[in-house]
């Protein structure tokens, strides 16, 4: 039933709203995989990350997370569309600086080159992950941990910049291809040490969300002559095939982290894990809908630690557990640390909230919180509008695994930043008076 309904809603939405579409996708596959697998492949679960609850629980996870998805699905017509119907930012023309600009991302990627070099020995995955290494290590490892995490951005902003032809002299380009190429080259390098799976797949969505806007939303070619629209065509065409290659790379690219994150096929006890179940199962969407099952399982509802645990972590340096923590110490105690924690799937946090009721909860806080994305997405100026598509498309990757506080503590985190360095070549200002010139056509766009 589950599958039924999932496919069926990820059907309507996609040719209803590309945007929203995006993040309910992502929903349902870090939820169908791990279904799936918990049900065909129950020792993967029992043996592998010792969360299995028994068939029953699966079926009663299941049920919810098809009322989430429907409710998901509603707050999208009572939610999500009345608040991003309208223009949410003015934005004033001013005279960009570039020079800044190339400035700003060269001292960043020296900073990341340095923090690469200096900590190069110590980058794996285990210790990225292990809380008492990263006390011994200090804040410095944190900082640079948290630099390459922003990288993702800048590069989504460094590529926009390039595409929107925003560094017209010819020294500035040349500056700015070299710092693109040696940035990605230092974020391929921490990638392989750390064995990151979600940033190059944000990294990947970025791009191609951004592209995909690009593609959308350019003038109606019908308008243009014959000639004109042919070499559009073309143009569009080229980039489909670039695009492609971009996910297939980047997919093989995922294939090669296993050999620095996982290694070869191991044993865990009385199971031995296939390089196929490596590679397509034992991913980061496997373990996070576990942690539903288990607070269903357990039936674990603790509405004020919700309200704790996303008002203290939607700010900085406070410690307090993520929600996850809350859920696993019902049956495991003591494993789950800010740093080592098998995430939790999305919609666990409205279960834990109101219990069965709770996938009301899930529809209306994730509508909500999506709402803000793209509301914060959506000026007067086009170009803006892409780049800010982009780097929300690539937050998406870490929604389905996360609370619902990073819908704000990623703003300030990385979107503001990365939209800021944008302005300051692009010469905007946001929420001034609406005297840009820019094409303001198509002011709703991801539908």
């Amino acid at each position: 039933m589950y599958s039924v309904v999932s496919f069926m809603l990820m059907a309507k939405m996609w040719r209803t709203d590309v945007y929203f579409a995006t993040f309910l996708s992502l929903m349902v596959l870090y939820s169908l995989i791990s279904q799936w697998s918990y049900y065909l492949a129950p020792e993967l679960s029992e043996f592998i990350i010792r969360m299995y609850f028994g068939q029953e629980a699966l079926i009663d996870a299941s049920i919810f997370t098809t009322l989430s998805l429907t409710s998901l699905f509603f707050g999208y017509w009572v939610i999500y569309k009345p608040l991003t119907k309208s223009v949410a930012i003015a934005m004033r023309t001013v005279k960009p600086v570039p020079s800044l600009f190339i400035l700003i991302n060269s001292i960043y990627i020296l900073c990341l080159l340095v923090g690469y070099i200096h900590f190069r020995d110590s980058l794996s995955y285990s210790n990225a992950s292990n809380e008492y290494f990263l006390i011994d290590a200090g804040s410095s490892y944190t900082m640079f941990i948290q630099a390459y995490k922003f990288s993702v951005f800048i590069i989504i902003v460094m590529y926009a910049a390039l595409r929107n032809k925003l560094l017209r002299a010819y020294t500035s380009r040349v500056l700015h291809i070299f710092n693109i190429t040696l940035i990605f080259v230092i974020f391929l390098a921490i990638t392989i040490g750390l064995g990151s799976r979600t940033d190059p797949l944000a990294l990947m969505l970025g791009i191609i969300g951004f592209e995909y806007f690009k593609f959308k939303y350019q003038p109606d070619i019908k308008q243009l002559n014959k000639q004109i629209s042919q070499g559009y065509i073309r143009s569009k065409i080229t980039l489909i095939f670039l695009l492609f290659s971009l996910i297939l790379c980047t997919l093989a690219f995922l294939y090669i982290l296993e050999s620095s994150r996982n290694g070869s096929p191991r044993e865990n006890g009385p199971v031995e894990i296939s390089g196929f179940v490596q590679m397509v199962v034992l991913k980061d969407y496997f373990t996070p809908f576990h942690v539903l099952i288990g607070a269903m399982a357990n039936d674990y509802v603790d509405p004020l630690a919700v309200l704790a645990s996303n008002a203290a972590n939607s700010l900085m340096f406070l410690g307090v557990d993520y929600l996850q923590a809350y859920v696993v110490h019902q049956w495991e105690p003591g494993v789950v640390t800010r740093t080592a924690s098998p995430a939790m799937f999305a919609f666990t946090e409205g279960y834990v909230a109101l219990g069965w009721a709770g996938f009301i909860y899930n529809g209306v806080v994730w509508s909500a919180g999506i709402a803000l994305w793209r509301r914060l997405s959506r000026s007067n100026d086009q170009n803006f509008n892409a780049i800010a598509f982009a780097l929300t498309i690539a937050l998406a990757a870490t929604v389905p695994r996360s609370q619902s506080m990073y819908f704000l503590k990623d703003i300030y985190l990385f979107f503001a930043p990365a939209l800021g360095l944008y302005c300051i070549a692009a010469g905007l200002i946001p929420f001034g008076s609406r005297t840009s010139t820019r094409s303001t056509a198509q002011l709703n766009p991801g539908r």
